[in-house]
């Protein structure tokens, strides 16, 4: 209840990932709080407290890969958001939601809701170009994709290491889609590089499972059981 409480009272923007370790930190109680408070009718009492509670579960199931429950609750703590910032970060979580349930045309959609909103950081604006740039990959339309990959790796600041693995990452997953496995390659270890030695992110183990595929893809195959094996050890943390 009591980080509830400051989630609801803090003026600050809502953040666009919870570590893994903030939720390790919640006690099983406070789980069973939030989920109450998740399914209450809103009222202007309580309206804080169900628009994070709704966001925190729906980011608690995201990270677990539990993509359609997550959506329900993104979708319940939108109609208790109260300003655009509140909106558009619901709006591409729900299009995370669609990109796990690979409803690449879905998550698009959002994304498009998302940009109609005329409240946005640089660091949103960003994570959309991203998330686009994904769902094109997926859908095959790698000119749309790449562009704004381009577009973003000229326009990060040097201190985005996380944005710049970020776009590595996806650069890579473009070029290993068009079977390009040379650049793909190179773009995934150079992203690793991006990231702290010490730092277990989705973006790293997606990288993981990438350069296994290809490794399986050139009949690499004691190399791929590698990175494989690393890759579920990384999972155990989300």
């Amino acid at each position: 209840m009591q980080k509830l409480n400051e989630a609801a009272a803090s003026d600050q923007t809502i953040p666009y990932n919870f570590a893994p370790d903030f939720f390790k930190s919640l006690h099983p109680d406070e789980l069973l709080v939030l989920m109450d408070y998740a399914n209450r009718t809103i009222s202007e009492s309580n309206q804080r407290h169900v628009y994070w509670a709704n966001y925190i579960l729906g980011e608690y199931h995201l990270m677990k890969g539990i993509y359609q429950l997550s959506d329900g609750y993104f979708e319940r703590g939108l109609s208790a958001a109260i300003n655009d910032k509140e909106r558009a970060n619901i709006l591409i979580k729900r299009s995370e939601c669609y990109i796990g349930l690979e409803r690449y045309i879905k998550a698009l959609e959002f994304l498009r809701q998302t940009k109609l909103i005329s409240t946005h950081s640089e660091k949103l604006v960003e994570i959309i170009d991203l998330l686009e740039a994904y769902s094109y990959a997926n859908l095959q339309s790698y000119n749309a994709a790449l562009e704004r990959l381009n577009r973003l790796e000229q326009q990060i600041a040097d201190t985005s290491a996380f944005m710049k693995a970020s776009v590595l990452s996806f650069k890579g997953f473009v070029q290993q889609s068009k079977f390009n496995y040379k650049e793909a390659l190179q773009n995934f270890y150079v992203s690793n590089q991006y990231l702290h030695k010490d730092s277990i992110t989705l973006i790293g183990l997606f990288n993981l499972r990438q350069l296994a595929k290809i490794q399986l893809a050139q009949n690499k195959n004691d190399k791929a059981i590698k990175m494989l094996i690393k890759a579920i050890e990384f999972s155990q943390y989300f």
